[in-house]
Protein backbone atom coordinates (compact mmCIF):
# COMPACT_ATOMS: atom_id res chain seq x y z
CA UNK A 1 0.00 0.00 0.00
CA UNK A 2 1.52 3.09 -1.28
CA UNK A 3 -0.31 7.04 -0.25
CA UNK A 4 0.15 10.42 0.15
CA UNK A 5 -0.43 11.54 3.78
CA UNK A 6 -1.49 14.56 5.14
CA UNK A 7 1.65 17.20 5.99
CA UNK A 8 0.56 17.27 9.74
CA UNK A 9 0.73 13.41 10.17
CA UNK A 10 2.76 12.01 13.03
CA UNK A 11 4.45 9.45 11.78
CA UNK A 12 7.64 6.65 12.41
CA UNK A 13 9.62 6.10 9.43
CA UNK A 14 11.40 2.83 8.79
CA UNK A 15 14.37 2.54 6.20
CA UNK A 16 15.68 -0.83 5.44
CA UNK A 17 18.99 -1.84 5.47
CA UNK A 18 20.54 -5.92 5.50
CA UNK A 19 18.54 -8.77 4.32
CA UNK A 20 14.33 -9.05 4.36
CA UNK A 21 14.51 -10.67 7.82
CA UNK A 22 15.83 -8.41 9.41
CA UNK A 23 13.78 -5.62 7.53
CA UNK A 24 10.39 -7.24 8.89
CA UNK A 25 11.80 -7.67 12.52
CA UNK A 26 12.63 -3.76 12.37
CA UNK A 27 9.69 -3.02 10.96
CA UNK A 28 7.26 -5.35 13.23
CA UNK A 29 8.80 -3.59 16.12
CA UNK A 30 8.35 -0.06 14.63
CA UNK A 31 4.50 -1.34 14.11
CA UNK A 32 4.49 -1.74 17.94
CA UNK A 33 5.90 1.71 19.02
CA UNK A 34 3.19 3.30 16.33
CA UNK A 35 0.72 1.58 17.72
CA UNK A 36 1.84 2.38 21.45
CA UNK A 37 2.54 6.04 20.47
CA UNK A 38 -0.13 6.68 18.31
CA UNK A 39 1.29 7.71 15.13
CA UNK A 40 1.06 5.92 11.35
CA UNK A 41 3.91 4.07 10.20
CA UNK A 42 6.06 4.67 6.59
CA UNK A 43 8.22 2.19 5.05
CA UNK A 44 11.15 3.36 2.94
CA UNK A 45 12.62 0.23 1.15
CA UNK A 46 14.00 2.56 -1.90
CA UNK A 47 17.61 1.47 -1.07
CA UNK A 48 18.11 -0.92 -4.18
CA UNK A 49 18.55 -3.88 -2.43
CA UNK A 50 15.19 -5.93 -3.42
CA UNK A 51 14.17 -2.99 -6.16
CA UNK A 52 15.54 -1.02 -8.26
CA UNK A 53 17.26 2.11 -6.58
CA UNK A 54 14.47 4.68 -6.06
CA UNK A 55 11.43 1.89 -5.95
CA UNK A 56 10.25 1.35 -2.93
CA UNK A 57 9.94 -2.45 -2.65
CA UNK A 58 7.56 -2.83 0.45
CA UNK A 59 4.70 -2.25 -1.57
CA UNK A 60 4.85 -5.24 -3.89
CA UNK A 61 5.75 -7.36 -0.93
CA UNK A 62 3.19 -6.42 2.05
CA UNK A 63 -0.51 -5.07 1.92
CA UNK A 64 -0.98 -3.64 5.46
CA UNK A 65 -3.56 -1.11 6.81
CA UNK A 66 -1.05 0.70 9.20
CA UNK A 67 2.54 0.62 7.23
CA UNK A 68 2.31 2.72 4.36
CA UNK A 69 5.05 2.32 1.58
CA UNK A 70 6.57 6.02 1.18
CA UNK A 71 7.39 7.04 -2.38
CA UNK A 72 8.41 10.54 -1.91
CA UNK A 73 9.95 12.93 0.72
CA UNK A 74 7.28 14.62 3.17
CA UNK A 75 8.02 18.28 3.08
CA UNK A 76 8.02 20.79 6.20
CA UNK A 77 8.05 18.37 9.05
CA UNK A 78 10.73 18.36 11.92
CA UNK A 79 12.87 15.53 12.09
CA UNK A 80 14.51 13.55 14.62
CA UNK A 81 17.55 11.85 15.28
CA UNK A 82 19.23 15.72 13.67
CA UNK A 83 20.90 13.70 11.52
CA UNK A 84 18.27 12.71 9.09
CA UNK A 85 17.15 16.46 8.27
CA UNK A 86 17.98 17.41 4.75
CA UNK A 87 19.20 13.60 4.58
CA UNK A 88 15.48 11.82 4.32
CA UNK A 89 16.30 11.20 0.19
CA UNK A 90 19.15 8.88 1.81
CA UNK A 91 19.19 5.47 2.49
CA UNK A 92 20.24 4.00 5.48
CA UNK A 93 23.14 2.70 4.34
CA UNK A 94 24.01 5.72 2.83
CA UNK A 95 24.16 7.78 5.86
CA UNK A 96 25.90 5.62 8.07
CA UNK A 97 28.40 5.86 5.57
CA UNK A 98 28.08 9.58 5.46
CA UNK A 99 28.37 9.55 9.43
CA UNK A 100 29.33 6.96 10.65
CA UNK A 101 32.87 5.59 11.76
CA UNK A 102 34.87 3.44 9.95
CA UNK A 103 34.38 -0.52 10.29
CA UNK A 104 30.97 -1.42 12.26
CA UNK A 105 28.60 -2.50 9.33
CA UNK A 106 28.35 -5.50 11.10
CA UNK A 107 27.34 -4.45 14.60
CA UNK A 108 23.84 -5.62 14.86
CA UNK A 109 23.69 -2.45 16.94
CA UNK A 110 24.74 0.13 14.74
CA UNK A 111 21.26 1.40 13.89
CA UNK A 112 20.97 2.68 17.78
CA UNK A 113 23.20 5.39 16.42
CA UNK A 114 21.14 7.05 13.88
CA UNK A 115 17.98 6.32 15.17
CA UNK A 116 15.47 7.47 18.07
CA UNK A 117 14.90 5.97 21.04
CA UNK A 118 12.48 3.49 20.98
CA UNK A 119 11.96 3.38 25.30
CA UNK A 120 10.43 6.97 24.89
CA UNK A 121 7.09 7.28 23.30
CA UNK A 122 6.48 10.89 23.52
CA UNK A 123 9.22 12.40 20.80
CA UNK A 124 8.28 15.76 19.83
CA UNK A 125 9.04 15.20 16.32
CA UNK A 126 6.42 14.95 13.41
CA UNK A 127 8.78 12.66 11.94
CA UNK A 128 10.81 10.28 13.87
CA UNK A 129 13.44 7.83 12.08
CA UNK A 130 14.69 4.70 12.64
CA UNK A 131 16.49 1.21 10.96
CA UNK A 132 17.25 -1.42 13.01
CA UNK A 133 18.92 -5.52 12.14
CA UNK A 134 17.22 -6.55 15.10
CA UNK A 135 13.65 -6.60 17.02
CA UNK A 136 12.98 -4.05 19.82
CA UNK A 137 10.20 -5.42 20.71
CA UNK A 138 11.55 -6.09 24.41
CA UNK A 139 12.67 -1.72 25.09
CA UNK A 140 8.30 -1.39 24.75
CA UNK A 141 7.48 -3.30 27.88
CA UNK A 142 7.83 -0.52 30.06
CA UNK A 143 4.76 0.95 28.45
CA UNK A 144 2.26 -2.46 28.17
CA UNK A 145 -0.17 -1.12 30.98
CA UNK A 146 -3.80 -0.03 30.30
CA UNK A 147 -5.16 -1.85 27.19
CA UNK A 148 -1.65 -3.07 26.46
CA UNK A 149 -1.41 -5.28 30.27
CA UNK A 150 -2.10 -8.44 28.64
CA UNK A 151 0.73 -7.94 26.45
CA UNK A 152 3.13 -8.14 29.69
CA UNK A 153 2.74 -12.01 29.68
CA UNK A 154 3.87 -12.62 26.08
CA UNK A 155 7.34 -13.73 24.79
CA UNK A 156 9.17 -11.35 22.22
CA UNK A 157 8.29 -14.04 19.41
CA UNK A 158 4.97 -14.47 20.29
CA UNK A 159 4.38 -10.57 20.43
CA UNK A 160 6.12 -10.63 17.03
CA UNK A 161 3.78 -13.38 15.32
CA UNK A 162 0.29 -11.61 16.60
CA UNK A 163 1.97 -8.51 14.87
CA UNK A 164 2.82 -10.41 11.33
CA UNK A 165 -0.42 -12.07 11.29
CA UNK A 166 -2.36 -8.63 11.94
CA UNK A 167 -0.67 -6.23 11.21
CA UNK A 168 1.43 -7.37 7.86
CA UNK A 169 -0.29 -9.58 5.56
CA UNK A 170 1.65 -10.38 2.56
CA UNK A 171 0.88 -8.85 -1.17
CA UNK A 172 -1.62 -11.29 -2.58
CA UNK A 173 0.20 -12.05 -5.59
CA UNK A 174 2.88 -13.71 -3.31
CA UNK A 175 0.12 -15.87 -1.38
CA UNK A 176 -1.10 -17.06 -4.97
CA UNK A 177 2.12 -18.45 -5.85
CA UNK A 178 2.48 -20.19 -2.41
CA UNK A 179 -1.32 -21.56 -2.89
CA UNK A 180 0.06 -22.97 -6.42
CA UNK A 181 3.05 -24.79 -5.07
CA UNK A 182 1.06 -25.79 -1.94
CA UNK A 183 -1.88 -27.90 -4.47
CA UNK A 184 0.97 -29.69 -6.14
CA UNK A 185 2.62 -31.39 -3.32
CA UNK A 186 2.42 -34.85 -2.80
CA UNK A 187 0.44 -36.02 -0.05
CA UNK A 188 3.33 -36.66 2.31
CA UNK A 189 5.14 -35.62 5.69
CA UNK A 190 6.67 -32.68 4.83
CA UNK A 191 9.91 -31.57 6.84
CA UNK A 192 11.15 -27.72 6.08
CA UNK A 193 14.48 -26.87 5.73
CA UNK A 194 16.43 -23.51 6.04
CA UNK A 195 20.15 -23.49 5.25
CA UNK A 196 21.71 -20.14 5.54
CA UNK A 197 25.70 -21.18 4.42
CA UNK A 198 27.10 -17.94 2.52
CA UNK A 199 28.34 -17.00 5.96
CA UNK A 200 28.45 -20.27 7.21
CA UNK A 201 26.29 -19.82 10.44
CA UNK A 202 24.75 -23.04 9.83
CA UNK A 203 26.09 -26.33 11.33
CA UNK A 204 26.03 -28.63 8.51
CA UNK A 205 26.95 -31.49 10.54
CA UNK A 206 24.41 -31.35 13.29
CA UNK A 207 21.37 -30.41 10.23
CA UNK A 208 22.10 -33.92 8.42
CA UNK A 209 22.18 -35.81 11.72
CA UNK A 210 18.54 -34.38 12.67
CA UNK A 211 17.48 -34.33 9.20
CA UNK A 212 18.53 -38.16 9.24
CA UNK A 213 16.57 -39.26 12.50
CA UNK A 214 13.54 -37.54 11.18
CA UNK A 215 13.64 -38.74 8.44
CA UNK A 216 14.70 -42.31 10.00
CA UNK A 217 11.04 -42.05 11.42
CA UNK A 218 9.37 -40.72 8.12
CA UNK A 219 11.07 -42.36 5.61
CA UNK A 220 8.63 -41.28 2.68
CA UNK A 221 8.72 -37.37 4.31
CA UNK A 222 9.62 -34.88 1.14
CA UNK A 223 12.02 -32.49 2.04
CA UNK A 224 11.26 -28.41 1.62
CA UNK A 225 14.57 -26.81 1.57
CA UNK A 226 15.24 -22.95 1.38
CA UNK A 227 18.99 -21.61 1.06
CA UNK A 228 20.97 -18.83 -0.09
CA UNK A 229 23.57 -20.96 -1.70
CA UNK A 230 23.27 -23.35 -4.91
CA UNK A 231 25.96 -25.73 -3.50
CA UNK A 232 23.95 -26.81 -0.63
CA UNK A 233 20.96 -27.63 -3.04
CA UNK A 234 22.96 -29.65 -5.06
CA UNK A 235 23.90 -31.25 -1.95
CA UNK A 236 20.75 -31.93 -0.87
CA UNK A 237 19.71 -33.54 -4.24
CA UNK A 238 22.75 -36.20 -3.95
CA UNK A 239 21.93 -37.18 -0.42
CA UNK A 240 18.18 -37.01 -0.67
CA UNK A 241 15.51 -38.50 -3.19
CA UNK A 242 12.29 -36.35 -2.49
CA UNK A 243 13.82 -32.52 -2.32
CA UNK A 244 11.50 -29.67 -3.50
CA UNK A 245 13.39 -26.25 -4.29
CA UNK A 246 12.16 -23.16 -5.66
CA UNK A 247 13.52 -22.02 -8.92
CA UNK A 248 15.44 -18.97 -8.14
CA UNK A 249 18.47 -17.04 -9.01
CA UNK A 250 21.84 -17.77 -6.77
CA UNK A 251 25.08 -15.09 -5.70
CA UNK A 252 28.24 -16.19 -7.21
CA UNK A 253 29.92 -15.64 -3.89
CA UNK A 254 28.64 -14.26 -0.29
CA UNK A 255 25.01 -13.52 0.45
CA UNK A 256 21.81 -12.86 -2.25
CA UNK A 257 21.10 -9.60 -0.92
CA UNK A 258 24.41 -7.70 -0.89
CA UNK A 259 24.73 -4.42 -3.04
CA UNK A 260 27.27 -5.70 -5.53
CA UNK A 261 25.53 -9.07 -6.17
CA UNK A 262 24.65 -8.85 -10.05
CA UNK A 263 21.00 -10.02 -9.45
CA UNK A 264 19.05 -9.56 -12.46
CA UNK A 265 15.65 -9.50 -10.95
CA UNK A 266 15.77 -7.98 -7.39
CA UNK A 267 12.31 -7.30 -6.58
CA UNK A 268 11.91 -11.01 -7.96
CA UNK A 269 14.40 -12.26 -5.47
CA UNK A 270 12.37 -10.71 -2.75
CA UNK A 271 9.34 -12.27 -3.70
CA UNK A 272 11.39 -15.52 -3.72
CA UNK A 273 12.19 -15.21 -0.45
CA UNK A 274 8.89 -14.53 1.18
CA UNK A 275 7.40 -17.45 -0.91
CA UNK A 276 10.44 -20.03 0.90
CA UNK A 277 9.53 -18.31 4.03
CA UNK A 278 6.03 -19.28 3.90
CA UNK A 279 6.58 -22.62 2.01
CA UNK A 280 8.61 -23.82 5.09
CA UNK A 281 5.52 -22.45 7.70
CA UNK A 282 3.26 -25.14 5.73
CA UNK A 283 5.78 -27.90 6.19
CA UNK A 284 4.73 -30.43 9.09
CA UNK A 285 8.09 -30.42 10.76
CA UNK A 286 11.45 -27.34 10.49
CA UNK A 287 14.69 -27.18 11.13
CA UNK A 288 15.91 -23.95 11.26
CA UNK A 289 19.09 -22.01 12.53
CA UNK A 290 17.76 -19.74 15.29
CA UNK A 291 20.30 -17.41 14.38
CA UNK A 292 19.24 -16.49 10.95
CA UNK A 293 16.29 -13.46 10.95
CA UNK A 294 15.13 -15.47 7.90
CA UNK A 295 14.33 -18.55 10.22
CA UNK A 296 13.52 -16.09 12.60
CA UNK A 297 10.78 -15.04 10.46
CA UNK A 298 9.55 -18.36 9.56
CA UNK A 299 9.05 -19.46 13.00
CA UNK A 300 6.75 -16.44 13.34
CA UNK A 301 4.57 -17.68 10.42
CA UNK A 302 5.01 -21.25 11.74
CA UNK A 303 1.70 -22.67 12.64
CA UNK A 304 2.16 -25.86 13.86
CA UNK A 305 3.37 -27.83 17.02
CA UNK A 306 6.31 -25.91 18.50
CA UNK A 307 7.93 -29.46 19.44
CA UNK A 308 8.38 -29.87 15.91
CA UNK A 309 10.23 -27.27 15.35
CA UNK A 310 13.88 -28.47 15.34
CA UNK A 311 16.60 -25.42 15.97
CA UNK A 312 20.53 -26.16 14.90
CA UNK A 313 21.77 -22.94 15.35
CA UNK A 314 24.31 -22.31 18.37
CA UNK A 315 23.38 -21.87 22.01
CA UNK A 316 19.87 -23.89 20.81
CA UNK A 317 19.80 -25.93 23.90
CA UNK A 318 19.41 -22.53 25.74
CA UNK A 319 15.74 -21.57 26.51
CA UNK A 320 14.79 -18.89 23.53
CA UNK A 321 14.99 -16.10 26.18
CA UNK A 322 18.16 -17.20 28.26
CA UNK A 323 19.75 -17.57 24.72
CA UNK A 324 18.61 -13.98 23.30
CA UNK A 325 20.19 -12.23 26.23
CA UNK A 326 23.44 -14.51 26.15
CA UNK A 327 23.47 -13.58 22.53
CA UNK A 328 22.54 -9.50 22.62
CA UNK A 329 25.20 -9.75 26.25
CA UNK A 330 27.97 -11.59 24.10
CA UNK A 331 27.52 -8.91 20.90
CA UNK A 332 27.22 -5.65 23.63
CA UNK A 333 30.48 -6.21 24.82
CA UNK A 334 32.27 -7.05 21.36
CA UNK A 335 31.00 -3.99 20.05
CA UNK A 336 30.87 -2.09 23.07
CA UNK A 337 34.40 -0.02 22.06
CA UNK A 338 32.85 0.90 18.28
CA UNK A 339 29.27 2.16 19.65
CA UNK A 340 31.31 4.26 21.90
CA UNK A 341 33.48 5.29 19.69
CA UNK A 342 30.87 6.13 17.35
CA UNK A 343 28.55 8.26 19.50
CA UNK A 344 31.70 10.60 20.21
CA UNK A 345 32.08 10.63 16.42
CA UNK A 346 28.27 11.75 16.15
CA UNK A 347 28.57 14.02 18.70
CA UNK A 348 31.26 15.94 17.26
CA UNK A 349 29.92 15.96 13.74
CA UNK A 350 27.04 17.52 15.25
CA UNK A 351 28.85 20.35 17.07
CA UNK A 352 30.61 21.03 13.99
CA UNK A 353 27.26 21.88 11.74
Amino acid sequence: MSASLSPISRAVLVKGIDGLGNRILSLLSAILYARLAGRCVWVDWRDGIYADRGINAFSSLFQSSIAIALECEPPGRSVHPWLWESHLHMSAHELRCLYGPFGGSRCPFSGTLFSFDPSVLDHQADLIVIWSSISFVNKLRRHFHGPWSTWRVLSEMKILARLLHEELPIHPAIAARVNQFTRIWPDLPRIGVHVRHTDRTTNLLRLWRRLDQLLARHPHAMIVLATDAEVIEEEFRRRYPAVFTLPKWFAPSGPLHQRSAPCPDRLAMAHDSLVEMRLLAHCDHLIVNGNSSFSQITRLWWLGDPRRVIDVGSWAWLPAPIRERAWRSRDAVRWAPWLLRGRWHLHRQRALL
